[in-house]
């Protein structure tokens, strides 16, 4: 029977329902929301609620959200870059995290070769991230190096930009239109075991752009030794300062960790008056080991004038060298003079003054004219010789054999050379650190025989002979600094015998204004020739210049010695921390003190800048004094420098030897006993003095003073200054 029912209730415990569809089914009241399930009886029951969106089975399409997949019991295979909804917006990118779970593309960065190994957890911004991590601002004493790079209430900021150098987001280090000297940013950073126990130094560096009014040196870059609170220069070639680029550039310096620290601080410090406002943006922040990989040096072009025999005068020199490996690259061109029967020759550039490292006579190079010639012109170079010779090859002539000038050229010949040919101390290098590129400084030596002195009673510059010049820093009268760093001054003026008057030698700039300390004095000999020696060590920066001056006072002229008793030898002090190949933990500290006017004669002096921190390790100490005046001769009758544990008190009392200091012990003895040098000097004007050289184990941070001690009859015209140096040999 077939019908429709309505108005009616079916009792389902007694009635059967066949065919009954979803829609027909009335759900539980009360609970619409719910899903309706039937039990182990078969009743119907309301279960887990009805979730919002569709309800899918396990092989149907899904977009999952708020759901948290076990890596320890679930497998997610065939995925793909493109698969994870950040979706990287570079190729090479790779995906990284903070440590607090986020995460973020990041273009994957090929360093300088470290494996990997990044002493510096925050060196780039985070992408997700806008916080700066643990990169902090500080103010510390105004100065040019900090203090310790923490603390204090800064005016300049760090933040993380969009302004990015790499990837999205980058650091940015805002200077407002204020001085701000003694400010700046750090971050602490650990080092392993393994490379505070290592030889190698650690290489600290970072991609950079400046903007606004930034000029080169307004930042620099120092290590802090948390542990011991000793503060470490950066070094490379520009002594750690940042140096301005507004396209981008990279920081590269380094610094060596000492055995009983794990603890650092890397500072961006604002070492500059420069009150004009300018910023820093900074990213790819690294310290890591240094790595050493296979190389040669190799050095950019640089201009030199050489020196021509056989050739008359000559003009239009256009003459250019630089060194690949081992090896010296000459190109050039100029103009003949009235040529000479005598021996052909172009000399080297002064770099490569050691000569040629060859055996007999050998073609090294060719040599052409501006005219016509049916011969072919040989360029060669034999053993121990600084310079080129000329060859002929022709029906009449051997190439190998030399010839003069006025066979090789006529007057207003241009004549065009390249050649190429080993030197004697250029080694090609078989092995490269990162800052092997620094090994090669400034290094002159020269000599004066003969000549005088026309300016009695005057100062008057000295002119040299050069013998050595590997920079090309050297005309001959002035030394020009060619980067920022210590340059030691040595050597002596010889004048003839005269028995009046006094002799002296100053160090100036190209302006003559001495520089601090740098003079010595002695009178006169009347049998023999007077010898002034001279030794002072200048920090100078890239550009300064230095010139050595001489004085005499004997009522007239007075000639040099003619038997080469004045010389001259220029060295640039590196800071051997740079070069891992020397296998030593190598540093350099010094010091120089404020102006003393002792208060008392037969005093010890309290001094104020005289002191060196030395962390644990082997350290050689030297220095010397200046006991000048105010222009009056204050009187000496005697004075003396040496290192001691503490420092003077403006008495008689002798400071603490150093001996007493505790964790220091001395292992390399001086020549004079009790840390002093003494001298005394008729004049009673001025004297510079130098110290012995002490050699000393140190086990623990300790402290060294440099003091002075005089005696004068007139202490209120007394002017005195030391300078400390320490380096680290182990």
């Amino acid at each position: 029977m077939s019908g429709d029912l309505s108005g009616a209730m079916i009792d389902g415990d007694t009635n059967t329902v066949q065919d009954l569809g979803i829609a027909s089914l009335k759900t539980l009241i009360g609970n619409a929301t719910k899903f309706l399930s039937f039990d182990g009886s078969g009743a119907p029951v309301a279960t887990k609620a009805v979730p919002a969106g569709d309800v899918v089975g396990t092989s149907d399409a899904q977009t999952l959200t708020n759901k948290t997949i076990s890596a320890a019991s679930n497998t997610i295979s065939g995925i793909t870059a493109s698969m994870l909804s950040a979706g990287a917006s570079t190729d090479g990118q790779v995906l990284t995290s903070n440590g607090a779970g986020v995460v973020a593309w990041e273009n994957a960065s090929g360093g300088t070769g470290q494996g990997g190994i990044n002493h510096i957890p925050e060196g780039s911004s985070d992408a997700e991230d806008t916080s700066v991590g643990d990169w902090a601002t500080y103010a510390d004493a105004a100065g040019v190096v900090p203090v310790n790079g923490t603390g204090g209430s800064a005016n300049v900021t760090i933040t993380n930009t969009t302004s990015s150098l790499r990837g999205l987001r980058s650091y940015l280090l805002t200077v407002d239109a204020a001085n701000r000297q003694g400010q700046g940013v750090s971050i602490d950073f650990p080092v392993d075991n393994f490379d505070k126990n290592s030889t190698n130094a650690q290489v600290v560096g970072f991609d950079y752009a400046t903007s606004g009014f930034y000029a080169s040196n307004d930042l620099r870059v120092f290590v802090y030794d948390v542990t011991n609170g000793v503060l470490y220069n950066v070094h490379n070639g520009d002594s750690g300062n940042i140096l301005y680029s507004s396209t981008g550039s990279r920081f590269v310096g380094t610094f060596n960790p000492v055995s009983n620290s794990n603890s650092y601080r890397l500072i961006i410090h604002c070492a500059s008056t420069n009150a004009s406002g300018y910023e820093l943006y900074f990213d790819n922040v690294k310290v890591s080991p240094e790595q050493v990989v296979p190389g040669a040096i190799a050095e950019k072009e640089q201009a030199y004038t050489p020196t021509f025999t056989g050739f008359g005068t000559v003009s239009n020199v256009d003459f250019k060298y630089w060194r690949d490996g081992s090896v010296l690259y000459v190109q050039g061109k100029f103009t003949s003079g009235t040529s000479t029967s005598t021996e052909a020759r172009i000399s080297f550039p002064t770099a490569a003054a050691s000569g040629a490292n060859v055996g007999s006579i050998r073609h090294v190079g060719d040599w052409v004219l501006s005219v016509n010639s049916a011969i072919f012109g040989t360029i060669l170079a034999e053993a121990g010789t600084s310079y080129f010779t000329l060859g002929m090859q022709g029906g009449s002539n051997a190439g190998l054999t030399k010839i003069n000038g006025s066979t090789a050229t006529a007057s207003t010949n241009v004549v065009s050379v390249k050649a190429s040919v080993p030197i004697v101390d250029w080694a090609a290098s078989a092995s490269l650190s990162t800052t092997e590129a620094m090994l090669r400084g400034a290094n002159v030596t020269a000599t004066k025989t003969g000549g005088t002195q026309t300016s009695n009673g005057n100062f008057q510059d000295v002119s040299w002979t050069e013998s050595r010049d590997t920079l090309g820093s050297f005309d001959g009268t002035t030394f020009t600094a060619p980067r920022t760093g210590k340059f030691r001054f040595v050597g002596a003026i010889d004048f003839t015998a005269s028995a009046i008057g006094q002799r002296g030698v100053e160090l100036v700039n190209a302006s003559n204004t001495r520089y601090t300390g740098a003079i010595t004095f002695l009178n006169s000999s009347a049998a023999d020739e007077t010898i002034i020696p001279f030794a002072m060590d200048l920090d100078l920066v890239q550009g300064n210049t230095v010139k050595v001056r001489a004085y005499q006072n004997s009522g007239g002229n007075l000639n040099y010695g003619t038997s080469a008793g004045s010389r001259l030898s220029i060295t640039e002090v590196f800071d051997p921390t740079v070069f891992s190949v020397m296998g030593g933990k190598f540093e350099l500290l010094t010091a120089t003190s404020s102006v003393k006017t002792p208060g008392g004669s037969g005093h010890y002096h309290a001094l104020t800048g005289n002191s060196i921190q030395l962390s644990p390790g082997t350290w050689k100490l030297s220095g010397n004094s200046n006991f000048s005046n105010s222009g009056v001769s204050p009187g000496y009758t005697a004075w003396a420098v040496g290192f001691y544990s503490a420092n003077g008190t403006d008495s008689a009392s002798q400071p603490a030897a150093l001996s007493a200091a505790s964790g220091l012990t001395i292992i390399g003895m001086p020549q004079i006993v009790s840390g002093l040098a003494s001298y005394n000097e008729g004049s009673g004007s001025s004297e510079m003095s130098n110290v012995p050289t002490y050699v000393v184990r140190v086990t623990q941070p300790v402290t060294v003073y440099l003091v002075s001690y005089s005696t004068q009859t007139t202490s209120a015209n007394a002017r005195i200054t030391v300078y400390a140096n320490a380096e680290r040999v182990q």
